[in-house]
């Protein structure tokens, strides 16, 4: 419960500094990775690229106030994810490796 706890304080950090912007530049292990999702808008499947593939990636969808609605464990450098479940509007995509996380916003149509 702890670690989620910590995880929301950093989504709720993480939000106040992210923009509507789906792609970004990551640091893991000192070198720069890029990580992308799309398409943005989405109606059913989020793709997500330009993982690290060294360690395992956390990834967690996640609603504006910060709740998480859910979790996946990957070890690829690229994910698609089925979202046709989750209702219209607004959503983080929150990406986590050891110490290194970025987030995404996206829209769900």
């Amino acid at each position: 419960m702890q670690h989620d706890n910590r995880l929301n304080q950093v989504l709720l950090l993480s939000f106040a500094l992210t923009n509507a912007a789906t792609q970004e530049d990551i640091s893991i292990g000192g070198k720069y990775k890029f990580a992308e999702i799309y398409p943005n808008p989405v109606k059913d499947v989020l793709n997500i690229q330009g993982l690290d593939t060294q360690n395992k990636i956390e990834i967690s969808l996640v609603d504006l106030n910060g709740q998480v609605l859910a979790k996946k464990s990957i070890g690829t450098s690229s994910y698609v994810w089925n979202i046709k479940s989750l209702a219209v509007g607004a959503y983080y995509l929150h990406i986590e490796e050891g110490m290194n996380q970025t987030t995404l916003k996206f829209i769900k149509q």
